[in-house]
């Protein structure tokens, strides 16, 4: 179905674009991004630092919801005032899970926290501690009151419960941009 679709090389970009491969710039350049939109970012992390959602809120005027399961909620609420924040695992099921939490030495390896003590062994290596988190399905966040013009996925290897969690019949986002950086799921030619 995407054998047409071409790569799209990362980006460092810097400036009024903030995220970490290029995202917010290719959405736009593509033609892809309306006016005052709304957004859902799953897997946000900071609210400037790699942000996909930063530019579209601060220049675009788009409005959003953006969940971790890393609490940036103090963050969240001093630098993106039209975003709310969630500090929420998105999972399949209602629950309380083991969430492993990188322990940042060099200043950004928080980003690669994760469900799964598995991809804490990709690259270089992490250590983490373990905390608990609350997980509920995506349909279960209450702060998403309109519909969804545009779905960040980036949750470290846990795509698919991130999908699965969504009620398509009521929540369908029109356009989903979901980090695949090869490690967890193979990309295929």
């Amino acid at each position: 179905i995407f054998s047409s679709v071409k790569y799209l090389a990362p980006l460092e970009l810097g400036g009024n674009y903030k995220s970490q491969y290029g995202q917010d710039y290719y959405l736009e350049k593509l033609g892809l991004l309306v006016p005052k939109g709304f957004f859902v970012e799953i897997g946000c992390n900071h609210p400037i630092h790699n942000s996909n959602t930063y530019y579209l809120e601060k220049k675009l005027g788009w409005r959003g919801v953006s969940i971790d399961a890393l609490d940036y909620s103090d963050l969240y609420r001093v630098e993106r005032e039209n975003t709310i924040f969630v500090n929420v695992v998105i999972d399949e099921k209602e629950d309380e899970v083991d969430f492993y939490r990188v322990k940042d030495v060099d200043g950004w390896e928080k980003q690669v926290s994760s469900l799964h003590k598995q991809t804490l062994k990709m690259g270089k290596g992490f250590e983490a501690e373990v905390v608990k988190v609350s997980a509920l399905p995506l349909s279960k966040i209450r702060e998403i009151t309109e519909e969804i013009d545009l779905c960040f996925i980036d949750v470290e290897g846990h795509e698919f419960s991130v999908l699965r969690s969504i009620d398509f019949r009521t929540m369908a986002p029109k356009i989903f941009v979901i980090e695949n950086n090869g490690a967890y799921y193979p990309r295929r030619s």
